[in-house]
């Protein structure tokens, strides 16, 4: 091999040297006692350390704990009160910082608590791999528990020392889409989060002191209410938007396509009435008239890559109800035109756009699908002859599902770009999207795909058993990424993982049970189109749990046109779904299920369950520019959780380059991005060399700092965690020797079989090994 291959990165993030670690006795799982350990509210354990605080005051909190508390200055301003204090710390090896929290907080004007050591930030305040000690949003964590969150100092960082002095610092939340420092930076206008201990430690997981109180397991409550006159509520809603939107005098696409779908609900004003017909269209011409002088009406608009795709659905769906509505004029046109003709130039403008200018987010991805099947299936209703080939026009949806590599945008000739070489696939072979590794919110795109099934299959459509195979193992695969807790008023539900997701930054994430409700898909959309054994049991353990009325309320109260097109279909959808036979497939992270180990090795990621508690792993973590050797987990137990960034070891091919982290605060992606005011501040962990890997054959690297698909991949993770040492090998060739020096007597979750300690376990090509200390 070259000098580059297989290099190990842990040169690059120092674990200690081999002589330290040798005059060391090591606990043999990665796990162990606080190094240091401050009481904040404790007089004497704040004056042992050397604790100095301003806008802050101790407070008595969760459990009749001790707490401190940070407040807004006066004026208010991004920045609130502070403390800071010395702690304990090891000069050989790589040190944690551990924070308590009262899982009981909610609200997002808790704001953000930000680590600091010896005056540097510690991680950015926005998506990096060490992120804020805590950031805080509208959901209770934990109800009724502590939790607790642990950051890696930089090792350099505490080199050679036995103390360093640590600060929190409470700040008002961040926009991320904000372009300037008042739109990125809000303001902290009320008192924080309160804060209970902190502690530093060696091993990645903390093993807590006795007497540390953590709280009790939630009683197993079902939510009592039966609220199913919520579906009466959505219809007489729906009725009443359609009523109202018929009097616009413009109307955006969503609402456009949801008086199209009254067409056929005898409870909308819209219901075979020629007059809505005639009213559907005059809202097209408007969109006409305004795309002629300004394009960003089909290429900027709130449509997003989907661009007039729900103009080509419109015209699926009223298929033999328009035909004199569209041989009439376009109302107001400066040039006279059939709406027929004008309609097809529409659609054909904004399939092809979208096919020469296609993302490279799934998300995104899905979105530009949907557009461009939807305007070419429209096309094939109103001028045939300007319409692609089904076959053609299906290669888009494929693409979308993984069912064939992605091709990237085309030329004017149709010719694709593959700008991620010839085997990239958009969705990975397990099921989840690629938007690096494993997203959370971001990666919830069943909405989407069960949209894109309907484009095709739907109104009298085309079956396509591969498409609705593939949409089913991705939904699938989401059901892993969901864990049994409570919700926010202490009732049994299922909630999304989203502690590892690369672009989630709110944690817990939101109930969901098969499919989220959002905007754009309700909670029983996918079981009732798919009608797929296991997703049918999802959605009724949802109703088992009285979840699901609850979470119906947005289409009944949120009165925008966007959540109106859903809400035009909960009805039909949940009729469907009531006529389907029971099953008694419940989700994966149920306590009651089965214990399980479920990895996805291409977005490095791993989910089980082992007794009575979970584990999600992202070992490719917010690597985007090198292999950064750095680790997401999160530990889920009946009575508490604790979530991390720890330090492991990856073994990659390497290019010879290497990135270097950049001083930058706010997001480790974004050179240039405001700043909040004060004094200048500056990055701890800057400086931190991260090497590239090498991408595949025929593909070109890219230049340093520039993000790619391949530059943070690791071809096998080495990963020890509290009682679990973790190999995954993301190499579709290489198989790889899991280090399982020092390591004792364990079963491994794969096959259930006892290991004693030795020198290594093979891992064969795209296969995890996880074994547990016994």
């Amino acid at each position: 091999m070259t000098t580059a291959a297989a290099a190990m990165a842990a040169s690059y993030l120092p674990m200690g040297t081999a002589g330290a670690a040798s005059r060391r006795p090591r606990p043999l799982a990665a796990q162990g006692p606080a190094l240091d350990t401050l009481v904040f509210g404790d007089t004497a354990s704040e004056t042992a350390h050397g604790l100095t605080a301003t806008h802050s005051e101790k407070v008595t909190g969760g459990l009749s704990q001790c707490a401190r508390r940070f407040l807004p200055t006066e004026p208010a301003g991004t920045w609130g009160g502070n403390a800071s204090f010395t702690m304990t710390v090891d000069p050989a090896l790589t040190n944690y910082v551990t924070l308590k929290l009262w899982g009981e907080d909610a609200g997002s004007a808790l704001g953000r608590l930000q680590l600091f050591c010896d005056g540097k930030q510690v991680g950015h305040h926005h998506l990096g791999a060490v992120d804020p000690l805590d950031v805080a949003w509208d959901e209770k964590r934990l109800p009724g528990r502590f939790f607790f969150h642990t950051l890696p100092l930089p090792p350099w960082s505490t080199q050679s020392k036995t103390t360093v002095r640590l600060e929190i610092r409470a700040m008002g939340q961040v926009n991320p889409y904000g372009s300037t420092a008042t739109d990125f930076y809000k303001n902290l206008t009320g008192p924080s989060r309160g804060v209970y201990r902190i502690y530093t430690h060696t091993e990645p997981a903390l093993t807590l002191a006795a007497g540390d109180v953590t709280g009790s397991a939630p009683t197993d409550r079902v939510r009592p209410e039966d609220a199913s006159a919520i579906l009466d509520d959505i219809d007489r809603a729906v009725a009443a938007e359609h009523a109202d939107w018929l009097d616009n005098t413009s109307l955006n696409l969503w609402g456009v396509l949801s008086l199209a779908a009254g067409y056929d609900l005898p409870f909308s004003p819209c219901y075979r009435s020629d007059a809505a017909l005639e009213r559907i269209c005059f809202f097209i011409d408007v969109l006409y008239n305004k795309w002629l002088t300004d394009p960003a009406q089909m290429t900027g608009s709130d449509q997003q890559w989907e661009g007039f795709g729900r103009i080509g659905l419109v015209m699926t769906a009223l298929d033999g109800h328009l035909d004199d509505a569209l041989a009439r004029n376009v109302t107001g046109a400066a040039t006279a035109i059939t709406r027929r003709a004008a309609y097809a130039n529409m659609l054909v403008a904004s399939r092809d756009y979208w096919r020469q200018h296609l993302p490279t987010y799934t998300n995104q991805y899905i979105g530009a699908a949907i557009g461009i099947y939807s305007c070419n299936r429209g096309l094939s209703v109103i001028a045939p002859d300007r319409a692609l080939s089904e076959s053609k026009a299906r290669r888009y949806v494929h693409q979308a599902v993984g069912l064939i590599p992605f091709e990237g945008s085309e030329d004017a000739s149709g010719t694709p770009s593959w700008p991620l070489g010839t085997s990239y696939y958009l969705v990975t072979k397990k099921g989840l999207t690629r938007e690096l590794g494993y997203v959370g919110l971001y990666g919830e795109v069943i909405d989407g795909l069960i949209r894109l099934y309907d484009a095709v299959h739907g109104w009298n459509g085309v079956a396509d058993g591969a498409l609705r195979a593939r949409v089913i193992t991705i939904v699938k695969a989401r059901s892993v990424f969901r864990y049994q807790a409570v919700d926010t008023d202490g009732y049994r539900a299922m909630r999304m993982e989203t502690v590892v997701g690369w672009r989630d930054s709110t944690y817990p994430g939101e109930v969901v049970y098969a499919q989220r409700n959002a905007a754009d898909g309700h909670a029983l959309q996918a079981a009732a189109v798919l009608q797929d054994e296991a997703l049918t049991g999802y959605a009724q353990q949802m109703i088992r749990d009285n979840q699901l009325f609850p979470n119906l309320d947005m289409f009944a109260t949120q009165r925008a046109p966007r959540h109106g097109l859903t809400a035009a279909r909960v009805r039909r959808d949940y009729d469907t779904f009531r006529g389907l036979p029971a099953s008694s497939t419940v989700l994966p992270g149920s306590w009651s299920a089965p214990d399980f180990l479920w990895a996805d090795e291409d977005d490095g990621v791993l989910a089980l369950k082992n007794g009575d508690e979970f584990l999600y792993a992202s070992l490719y973590w917010r690597a985007r520019y090198g292999v950064n050797n750095l680790a997401r987990v999160h530990r889920i137990t009946h009575v508490t959780e604790h979530s991390a960034t720890v330090a492991m070891q990856a073994q990659y091919e390497g290019t010879g380059e290497v990135y270097v982290e950049p001083d930058l605060i706010a997001q480790p992606h974004w050179v240039g991005a405001p700043v909040p005011a004060g004094p200048t501040l500056h990055q701890a962990w800057a400086g931190h060399r991260q090497p590239l890997a090498r991408p595949p054959a025929g593909i070109a690297g890219g230049a340093v700092g520039k993000e790619t698909p391949w530059a943070g991949r690791a071809s096998f993770y080495r990963c020890a965690y509290g009682r679990y040492l973790i190999g995954m090998n993301a190499s579709a060739t290489v198989t790889y020797t899991l280090n399982t020096r020092g390591w004792g007597r364990s079963r491994n979750l794969a096959t259930g079989q006892v290991v004693a300690p030795g020198d290594g376990l093979r891992a064969a090509p795209l296969s995890t090994v996880v074994l547990y200390l016994l």
